[in-house]
This record gives structure tokens, C-alpha cells and sequence, in this order.
């Protein structure tokens, strides 16, 4: 099964501030959505246990294709790094998910490099969960 995650992440222009999106799913999976256009940001949480072992993923896409390599997420408390393997982060790669959610709750301002292109992301509000990541 493929979970993807979608964030949304703007270019380098600033523009206004989107709060994350959050919904709960019938299996109890926590979504959390950011979009603005140009980047799309999902992260699932799965704090309850509907799978096991526990599914935490988040997918970043740009323009509505989902990013495959390298990126650098910078906030004011130092740059985190991740990679997207078909598509997404997962837990599975704990060191990658412990960076790109770091990063994500260290601030709602987020510079994120993927690729040769470097987004500004302002999400209004620092990620509010750990989603499976150590505090």
C-alpha cells in the first residue's frame, strides 16, 4: 500500500501563510495537508495503530508530481536533510523522518531545497505532532 503525503510549499516569492489542513480518516490516520500552489506537502500520522507497525509517511510534490531525491530543509534551528524514495519519506528511513519532521515543527518557515530549486514555505503555524518522531 502507498501512502503518499503531499506538502505544499511555495516558490521563492513570499506569499500569505496557510495553516496545516487536518483531518482524521476512518481508520484513524491523522492527515495533515499544506498546499500553495506549487509545492504540496502530506504528512500521515498513524498515532493510534491502524497498521502495524504504524505507518508514518509524508509526500512532497511539485507542480502535482512527486518528488524523487535529495532535500534540504533550513529553518532558523539548522538544516535537516531527507530523502524521497518513490515519491515520500517514511519512517522507515528513521533518520530522514526524524530530519524532515524536526525541521517541519521547528517553524512555519521553511526554506526547502530539492533538486536544482529552492522553495520558501510558510505554513503558518510549526507542524503540531511528532508523528512517530522522537521529541
Amino acid at each position: 500500500m502507498k501512502i503518499l503525503v503531499a506538502v505544499s510549499i511555495f516558490g521563492l516569492a513570499a506569499g500569505p501563510a496557510f495553516a496545516w489542513n487536518h483531518q482524521t480518516d476512518f481508520r484513524g490516520l491523522e492527515i495533515y495537508d499544506h498546499e500553495t500552489g506549487t509545492v504540496d506537502l502530506q504528512v500521515i500520522c498513524d498515532p493510534n495503530g491502524a497498521f502495524i507497525p504504524p505507518i508514518f509517511s509524508a509526500e512532497v510534490a511539485f507542480n502535482g508530481i512527486a518528488y524523487e531525491g535529495d532535500m534540504a530543509l533550513k529553518t532558523d534551528a539548522g538544516t535537516f536533510t531527507a530523502q524521497a524514495v518513490n515519491g515520500g519519506v517514511s519512517a522507515k528511513d528513521a533518520a530522514g523522518w526524524e530530519n524532515l519532521v524536526k525541521a517541519f515543527r521547528s517553524s512555519a518557515k521553511i526554506e526547502l531545497t530539492a533538486g536544482n530549486q529552492t522553495y520558501k514555505i510558510d505554513t503558518g503555524t510549526p507542524f503540531p505532532v511528532s508523528c512517530g518522531a522522537a521529541e
